[in-house]
């Protein structure tokens, strides 16, 4: 029996054209493997509520077709599902897909689709808000939230943000319990970190592993300008 897979693409992640992508899914998909539908997103959470009904309609995989936030939103909703993840990578920064050694190329996108591997990943919650890969708690957060609103996409509008609240931005204080020992400091950057990386290549945790039961906190103390 065939195996049924669901396309979602964003419209508005990374540049370039979308509506391309139809026609290389049908092209290069192999058909004697899957049957398939596709569908476009069009507002804000909208791939997490189509990715939960495919589940409910028994859709063997959910494809993401977009950037880290597309694949957050199908990915944490399949979550707890017999339903699996696959990644089109077509976003700024395709953190989780560089993780995987998933290729950015669409039609090798596609033909690791066709091998039809699959690992069982690790998956994080904090404050009951599940998420695949890093999570942060400062200037990364900072820099997710307002290039999530920003009008540029791709690389420079990444780097244009960063820029822009890099000399904006004040060390936040955590506290850290280790073992019930309660330490509290200034930090620029407080990363969970549960693949390698932000995007971009932005390797920041080389050693993690979705696989390996463990997650790494990354703190990063003030330096420079924030001395």
């Amino acid at each position: 029996m065939k195996k049924k897979i669901r396309f979602i693409i964003n419209p508005i992640s990374g540049i370039g054209k979308k509506d391309l992508i139809p026609a290389l899914i049908d092209e290069h998909l192999d058909h004697t493997q899957f049957t398939y539908d596709i569908t476009f997103t069009e507002y804000r959470k909208h791939a997490a509520k189509i990715a939960k009904e495919s589940a409910s309609d028994g859709f063997d995989v959910v494809c993401a077709v977009g950037g880290d936030g597309s694949v957050h939103e199908v990915g944490t909703a399949l979550i707890g599902t017999n339903t699996k993840l696959a990644i089109i990578p077509i976003g700024s920064g395709n953190g989780l897909a560089r993780h995987l050694h998933i290729p950015l190329n669409i039609k090798d996108a596609i033909e690791c689709i066709n091998k039809d591997q699959s690992i069982q990943m690790d998956t994080v919650k904090v404050n009951d808000k599940a998420f695949l890969g890093v999570g942060g708690y400062g200037f990364d957060a900072v820099i997710a939230k307002e290039f999530d609103t920003h009008h540029r996409r791709g690389l420079r509008g990444y780097i244009y943000v960063i820029i822009r609240e890099f000399f904006k931005y004040n060390p936040i204080n955590v506290s850290i319990d280790l073992d019930g020992k309660v330490k509290t400091l200034p930090v620029v950057l407080c990363t969970v970190a549960n693949s390698s990386q932000f995007g971009n290549g932005f390797t920041v945790s080389p050693k993690s592993d979705v696989t390996d039961g463990k997650l790494e906190l990354l703190l990063l103390k003030p330096f420079s300008i924030w001395s």
